[in-house]
């Protein structure tokens, strides 16, 4: 039995069919992006995607939805998801311990606004082999907020790249690079108790 809730958005009501008749169908306002199944669903968009259906063929489900409106910041939901599967990671294959802290990284890169057309890029490879070569269930789900939400929220990226022509990547930030220099500096400047000999 398939149920159908509709969700109210900017442009007018979306319909999504749920193949659970316990869905209760609610109206939620404004709705933009819908995070189907957890952190490790699909974060699919209101706009362009609401013909996607509950099922095992499309979307699959473990009963959690999430329901997003226009002033969320995705990029940090992405990045608050992205932190549990670092957190949870067992450590025992490379792709899931390594490939996640990675893709925190560039993340926080993107958000900073350091990010170029390369990084989105490298998520999506990076993303794609910790899918393929994870040993759990857990590191093959893991990339989806990142995956999902570049498919669905391109733009939502795109406008955090970073627009400076400069010849160092975008993901290089030298403040960071020169902290710990003007730290050792500052300790070899010192003078000493010590007598010099």
């Amino acid at each position: 039995m398939r149920e159908r809730a509709r969700l109210a958005t900017a442009q007018g009501s979306k319909s999504f069919y749920f193949a659970s008749r316990f869905f209760p169908p609610e109206m939620a306002r404004d709705a933009y992006a819908v995070q189907v199944g957890g952190p490790s669903g699909d974060c699919i968009s209101v706009a362009h995607e609401s013909t996607r259906r509950i099922a095992f063929e499309d979307l699959g489900c473990n009963g959690a939805f999430t329901v997003f409106d226009s002033s969320r910041d995705l990029l940090g939901i992405v990045r608050e998801h992205m932190k549990f599967f670092v957190a949870e990671s067992c450590g025992i294959c490379a792709p899931c311990r390594i490939g996640n802290s990675v893709l925190l990284d560039r993340i926080d890169a993107v958000r900073a606004g350091r990010a170029s057309q390369r990084d989105l890029d490298d998520l999506e490879r990076w993303g794609t082999l910790i899918r393929r070569t994870s040993r759990c269930g857990l590191g093959a789900t893991s990339a989806k907020p990142v995956l999902t939400t570049l498919h669905a929220f391109p733009d939502v990226y795109r406008r955090q790249l970073s627009v400076d022509p400069e010849p160092l990547l975008a993901t290089f930030d030298p403040s960071a690079a020169l902290d710990d220099y003007a730290r050792v500096a500052a300790a070899l400047t010192e003078p000493t108790t010590e007598a010099v000999r």
